[in-house]
């Protein structure tokens, strides 16, 4: 049983997946981060664009990260566009059943914005200095994480407590749109309606599923 995590995690665990090798510390994604550093991510993508259109418009120019190996893809006479839509075929190992649950997209964000004030309280603020004490300033891709980085800008003085809260809420509220918006294009999603179903009625339905499944 898995709960939780994000939309490619549960894929990459109960689909039949892919994933490109990539090697990070090749000399060809060195010289395109390179390139972005003395550039700028605009022209990274204008680059992309121009050997590869349908993969740049898959990406935004900010996301570095991703423009590099579509090129290095490009460069190996791939497609990063390709490669994605693959990411989107299900291929499942498993008999599987997916539920989700769903509620007013206001109660939601509601609830977001308590948790984060929740997070402050119980001391993120101390947490994500004490981890930068250990050396999460210095990580590529921890430090990135939401809460993290917003925190890590009020430690480093580039922004107030408050805007950083803010941030973590606007940046909280975005994933869970895009959380949302990743199980929808999944036909295997059974949604659970959090403004009609309690947790028993949920409880029963998810069951009866079950051993519809079995009898099956």
């Amino acid at each position: 049983m898995l709960c939780g995590g994000t939309g490619l995690y549960l894929n990459a665990v109960i689909d039949e997946m892919e994933f490109p090798n990539g090697d990070t510390s090749s000399p060809l994604r060195a010289r395109y981060e390179r390139l972005a550093e003395e550039r700028g991510p605009r022209a990274l993508h204008e680059l992309l664009r121009e050997r590869d259109e349908p993969s740049a418009s898959l990406i935004h120019p900010h996301n570095v990260r991703r423009v590099v190996r579509a090129l290095e893809l490009a460069d190996e006479g791939l497609s990063y566009a390709q490669q994605h839509e693959g990411l989107h075929k299900r291929k499942p190992h498993y008999d599987t059943l997916i539920f989700g649950i769903e509620m007013n997209r206001e109660r939601l964000y509601e609830r977001i914005e308590r948790r984060v004030d929740e997070m402050i309280d119980a001391g993120l603020v101390d947490e994500v200095s004490s981890l930068a004490e250990r050396g999460l300033s210095d990580a590529l891709t921890s430090r990135q994480a939401i809460g993290y980085k917003e925190i890590l800008g009020f430690l480093e003085g580039t922004t107030s407590l408050e805007e950083a809260i803010e941030q973590i809420k606007m940046r909280s509220r975005r994933y869970a749109k895009r959380q949302i918006s990743w199980f929808k294009h999944d036909g295997r999603v059974t949604w659970l309606d959090y403004e009609t179903l309690d947790e028993d009625a949920a409880a029963e339905e998810i069951l009866e599923a079950l051993a519809n499944r079995v009898e099956a």
